[in-house]
């Protein structure tokens, strides 16, 4: 009975810990067609900073425009050397930067990307 409490505990800690290291999937489903200048890939974000939109000053939610440094720790789909890239997503606040995001990313023309909003979700649409 110890010994499959001591296993059932074990498993527990084990399974917690991997969680840890999940991802929060904000990309399109794999296989899904992109344009060929979009990257889809996987990171954290640091250094977050915000700026209001110009918008109608009657926004009771928030909205408005976050940047961040992305720091790319794996790349799914497209031509990008692995390090930091400059990112801009549309929101009512900073996305958590204690966890890895698997992001749609196009590019602004302005040398950083758009976050690719999910689909059903408000941001940028890159559709």
């Amino acid at each position: 009975m110890l010994s499959t409490l001591r296993a059932a505990a074990y498993g527990t800690v084990v399974f917690g810990l991997s969680a840890c290291g999940s991802i929060v999937d904000r990309g399109p489903e794999i296989g899904a067609p992109i344009s060929s200048q979009d990257l889809i890939v996987v990171g954290r974000l640091a250094h977050q900073s915000a700026e209001p939109p110009d918008l109608d000053s009657g926004d009771l939610l928030g909205h408005g425009w976050f940047f961040a440094d992305f720091i790319i720790r794996k790349i799914e789909v497209g031509d990008i050397p692995k390090g930091t890239v400059r990112v801009r997503y549309f929101g009512h606040t900073y996305l958590r930067d204690d966890v890895n995001f698997r992001f749609h990313l196009r590019p602004t023309g302005e040398g950083d990307y758009f976050v690719c909003r999910p689909l059903d979700s408000a941001g940028y649409d890159c559709d």
